[in-house]
């Protein structure tokens, strides 16, 4: 897997095609409560690291928690689908990666 990398909201197509993960602080204006964008912001931490480390399982586990508490979190289906692909799940690897261009586009 390569480098993590700060990139923008507009390249996320580039980071799905090169596989590079996206990794940004979660956009203040959320869902509801401080204590589910805290829950958010812990579990999308946890995805990142665990992808990083190759737990691509548990990288799922979290980003599906991610997307529980914002479907409209465009990173976080890219994110999960790239997990998803680690794993050799590619059609849903590629559901996840439509669903964040939908989002993003």
């Amino acid at each position: 897997m390569k480098p993590m990398q700060l990139i923008s909201g507009s390249l996320l197509a580039v980071s799905i095609l090169f596989g590079v993960p996206v990794v940004r602080a979660v956009p203040q204006p959320l869902i509801q409560p401080n204590i589910e964008r805290s829950n958010l912001q812990q579990y999308y931490n946890q995805g990142v690291k665990k992808l990083a480390s190759g737990n691509f399982n548990g990288a799922v586990q979290d980003f599906d928690k991610v997307v529980q508490l914002d479907p409209k979190y465009a990173e976080a289906y890219c994110l999960r689908g790239l997990a998803k692909a680690q794993l050799k799940n590619f059609q849903a690897a590629l559901t996840d990666y439509n669903q964040a261009l939908k989002l993003e586009y």
